[in-house]
């Protein structure tokens, strides 16, 4: 039997590159959900019946942040994993919008390949801490 395909929920503002990630991940087996505004976010969450496996983020977006639409939806579901993306440098990003030091992050520009290996990265980080329990 075939496991089913680990749920992504895509946030970013830029077209271009929520079509290129979309696309990179979808090729790799992931179910892909792809939107471009944290409000976006929350309602798909919301209207999912079964949970999240990762948040991929853009942390700078018109309206509401990354760093709070992971409060948002990590109030609602505690499992999520959460990797944030932004062309700013992180410590750039923790002074300005409060992201956390040590959070999985990914700078744009990114290939294809960093892409891929970051996402199973976190994902796989997230099974090994749940396999103590």
């Amino acid at each position: 039997m075939v496991p089913p395909a680990q749920t992504i929920l895509l946030v970013d503002d830029e077209e271009t590159v929520r079509r290129f990630s979309a696309r990179v991940l979808s090729q790799h087996g992931f179910d892909v959900h792809s939107v471009q505004s944290g409000d976006d976010a929350i309602r798909v969450a919301h209207e999912r019946g079964n949970p999240i496996d990762l948040l991929l983020t853009d942390v700078m977006m018109p309206g509401m942040n990354g760093c709070r639409l992971a409060e948002v939806l990590l109030a609602r579901q505690p499992s999520l994993r959460v990797l944030f993306m932004s062309g700013y440098a992180e410590n750039v990003l923790a002074t300005s919008v409060g992201l956390v030091a040590g959070a999985a992050f990914l700078s744009k520009p990114f290939k294809p390949k960093a892409l891929i290996s970051k996402v199973r990265e976190v994902l796989q980080a997230s099974a090994g801490a749940g396999s103590t329990d």
